[in-house]
Parts: C-alpha cells; structure tokens; sequence
C-alpha cells in the first residue's frame, strides 16, 4: 500500500496544527511493528520541530505564516517527509550535532529541534531548489519476512 498526501499552506492559517493533523491520518495507516503509539508520536513531534524552525526563524515569528508545502508519502519500505518553503536559504544538515551537557546549568533554553528530528529519522536531506528550501526527513521499515513466526 502506498500513501500520499500534499498539503499546502500559506497566510494566517495554523500551520503546524493542519501539519500535524494531516500526518495523524497518514500514519494512522502505517504498521509499526515496535511501538505504534510512541513511533508515530516521534514522528509527528519531529515534523512539528520542522516546521516550527522554518515559521521562527525562516519567516520570523508563528504569526507571520508564509508559503509551506508539506509531502508525506509512505510505501512498506519508508515513510518520507518533504517540507518545502520561501524562506531564506538555511541547510540544517549543516548544523553541528549537539553535544549531550554535562551539567544541568549548561541546558540551553530551545535549540532541541534538530536534535529531536536527527534522533526521530533515519535520513535528513536538503536541497535549495528554485529558491525553495527542500527538506525531506525519512524512517525506514526493515522488511517483514514472508512466513516469519511471531
């Protein structure tokens, strides 16, 4: 089975609340075979810290709203979530890992989200493609053996 949705959002609308309702549906359908509940909660928490940087720091501020095209697509072999804006040209992919603290004074207050999203996905590319950022996160799903005992 394969599933596709594009959603495409621009203006004053609630972006990450339509994001993440739509992925619900999505992943809704897709078998986790460790963990549903946990799986698709990262995945959605992951989608949310992506979108929630392009709004803050591409557009400046949740209130602003801007262009936002999000792709979710999933085979038996991966779910796949490409998320497309106009913002200014920004390659997460290219922001160092962060560093586990040692202490607790040295948490830092935000700065989580690609943290969470590296964690979450197996694969985090980017592209700039026709003056879009192009960022797709991917999981994949080790096949099942046909026959495999439970």
């Amino acid at each position: 089975m394969t599933v596709e949705v594009n959603l495409q959002l621009s203006g004053s609308v609630n972006h990450i609340e339509m994001c993440w309702q739509t992925a619900e549906a999505v992943l809704a359908q897709v078998p986790f075979e460790e963990d549903p509940v946990q799986n698709r909660y990262n995945i959605l928490l992951a989608l949310q810290e992506a979108v929630t940087n392009v709004l803050r720091h591409g557009y400046g501020g949740m209130g602003c709203g801007g262009f936002l095209e999000i792709r979710l697509c999933y085979d038996e072999s991966q779910l796949e979530i490409e998320i497309r804006d106009d913002a200014p040209a920004f390659d997460p992919t290219q922001v160092e890992e962060m560093r586990e603290p040692s202490l607790e004074a040295e948490l830092p207050e935000g700065g989580y989200g690609l943290h969470i999203i590296r964690a979450v996905v197996d694969r985090l590319v980017y592209r700039r493609e026709a003056g879009q950022n192009v960022l797709t996160l991917a999981k994949c799903f080790a096949p099942v053996a046909v026959g495999a005992g439970r």
